[in-house]
C-alpha cells in the first residue's frame, strides 16, 4: 500500500487503541477518568463544565467498550457537565437511519437503549429521555408538537412496554387505554392514533 495509506491504518489503530484505554479508565472511574481527560487536554480548549461535557459525550460515544452501568451513572448525573454530555451523547444518534425522517418513536428508543440501558433510579432515567426527546424532535419528528410531546409519548411507550412483560400486571392496557392515557398529550391536541 502507499505510505499515505499505511499511516492512515496506524493512526486509526492507534486511536482505537487510545479509545480502548480510555474506555478501561472510565470502566474503572468514571469521574477520574473525566478529571485526567480534563487536565490531559484530550477534550480540547474547554474552559467550562459545558465545553468540557460535551467533548466527554463526544468522546464517549466513539468508545466500543464503556460499560453499560458507568456510562448510566455518569451520563444521568445532575450537573452541568454530565447534561452536556449527556445531551453530546445523545445528540449522536442517527435517529433518522440516514433517511430524511426519523425512525418510528419505538425503533430510536431501541436504538439508544441498546447503548445506553436506563435503569435506575427515576430522575436519571427521566433526564435521559429528556435528552432523548430534544435529539429526536430535532430529527424532524414533526408530528410531535414540540420535545416535551415526545417526552411523554416515549416515557409512555416505557410505561406500555413494562405493562405488556411484568407477569405481575394482570390487567393488560389495550390499545384504547394506551391512547386515552396520551389524549391531549401533543401540546393540548391528540397524536396521531395511527403511530400510537
Amino acid at each position: 500500500p502507499p505510505p499515505s495509506a499505511a499511516r492512515a491504518v496506524d493512526a486509526a489503530r492507534r486511536r482505537k487503541g487510545e479509545l480502548a484505554a480510555a474506555a478501561a479508565q472510565f470502566n474503572a472511574d468514571a469521574a477520574a477518568a473525566v478529571g485526567a481527560w480534563r487536565a490531559s487536554g484530550r477534550l480540547g480548549p474547554v474552559a467550562d463544565d459545558a465545553g468540557a461535557g460535551a467533548a466527554v459525550g463526544a468522546l464517549l460515544f466513539e468508545m466500543r467498550h464503556v460499560a453499560p452501568r458507568p456510562l448510566f451513572e455518569f451520563l444521568s448525573k445532575p450537573g452541568e457537565l454530565s447534561a452536556a454530555a449527556l445531551d453530546a451523547f445523545v445528540g449522536r444518534f442517527d435517529f433518522t437511519a440516514g433517511g430524511s425522517r426519523p425512525l418510528p418513536l419505538d425503533e430510536a428508543l431501541r436504538l439508544l437503549f441498546a447503548a445506553l440501558p436506563a435503569q435506575g433510579e427515576a430522575q436519571r432515567v427521566d433526564r435521559v429521555m429528556m435528552a432523548f426527546a430534544r435529539a429526536y424532535f430535532d430529527a424532524g419528528g414533526d408530528e410531535f408538537a414540540d420535545a416535551d410531546a415526545v417526552h411523554l409519548a416515549a416515557f409512555a411507550l416505557v410505561m406500555l412496554n413494562t405493562d405488556a412483560h411484568n407477569a405481575a400486571v394482570r390487567a393488560k392496557m389495550s390499545a384504547d387505554d394506551f391512547a386515552h392515557a396520551l389524549r391531549g398529550a401533543n401540546n393540548g391536541t391528540d397524536l396521531p392514533r395511527l403511530m400510537l
